[in-house]
């Protein structure tokens, strides 16, 4: 039996050591950030050499690998607490990024992205583009600014910004951001750990004149982090289970792969 072990402690540590040939490694600890009752969002990144653990949406800890990737095969979970879902998924994205939506972005659906902004970082776009070129929505978070735009350009012609609301990102920390296309605007969420311990969102309105959906072409991320590790799919936010697909690939020059490109589950 082999095995790679996170363990929440009972003196407010959470303990990680690996379980090889019989026999426990030396331990490694670090004080637990989450209080008894809280919700909490743990996720577990698998690099060459490292698992990568973030805590509610902030880097945790580096565990270096003890025993080779593959020879990992089950996942246990098991203690006092609640468990709410469990997500496999997630895979390197270079930045920029551009991926294509084959059968277009229909009402009713909805986008997710997972991403961390870059430390040093002063401001990320993200646009949905029609197959003409213009582009749909707009979505630019300014930190220099400390402002949120959403617009769209149409025949070379910018709209006017809307910069309502706060700032709910911060530099250094992961974010979720889900964009709903409804009948007569886009719903933007995003995940704020921060202020309330657990996934709560915060709500914005673009009001774009598009289609039904069918002429949205690519989805393009630019300037979002140094590590351009992300991941792009499909929930229904309101269930909160993922039934997305990956977002396709793309080349080691961050140009668009033609072969898959992005679906939508139903």
């Amino acid at each position: 039996m082999a095995s790679q072990f996170l363990h929440w402690y009972e003196y407010n540590k959470i303990v990680m050591n690996t379980f090889a040939n019989g026999e426990w490694g030396k331990e490694e600890r670090k004080s637990l950030p989450i209080k008894k009752g809280d919700s909490f969002d743990i996720r577990i990144r698998a690099h060459d050499d490292r698992f990568q653990i973030v805590i509610d949406q902030k880097e945790f800890k580096d565990y270096e690998h003890r025993l080779p990737l593959t020879s990992i095969t089950h996942l246990s979970i098991d203690g006092d607490l609640y468990l709410n879902h469990v997500h496999w998924g997630g895979k390197y994205y270079p930045v920029p990024y551009e991926s294509g939506i084959a059968s277009g972005f229909p009402i009713d659906k909805t986008l997710l992205i997972f991403g961390t902004v870059e430390k040093k970082g002063k401001r990320f776009n993200i646009n949905l583009l029609r197959r003409n070129g213009d582009i749909a929505l707009h979505f630019n978070p300014r930190f220099d600014e400390k402002a949120v735009i959403r617009n769209a350009l149409a025949a070379n012609e910018w709209g006017n910004e809307e910069r309502e609301g706060k700032m709910p990102f911060e530099k250094g920390v992961g974010f979720d951001l889900a964009i709903k296309n409804e009948p007569y605007a886009f719903q933007l969420f995003t995940t704020d750990y921060k202020s309330y311990g657990c996934a709560t969102y915060k709500m914005y309105w673009y009001t774009s004149h598009a289609d039904s959906g069918r002429d949205y072409a690519f989805i393009q991320l630019e300037n979002t982090q140094k590590r351009k590790e992300g991941f792009a799919g499909y929930r229904d936010t309101c269930a909160g289970v993922d039934q997305g697909k990956q977002a396709q690939s793309v080349d080691a020059n961050g140009n668009l792969c033609d072969k898959e490109p992005m679906t939508w589950s139903e």
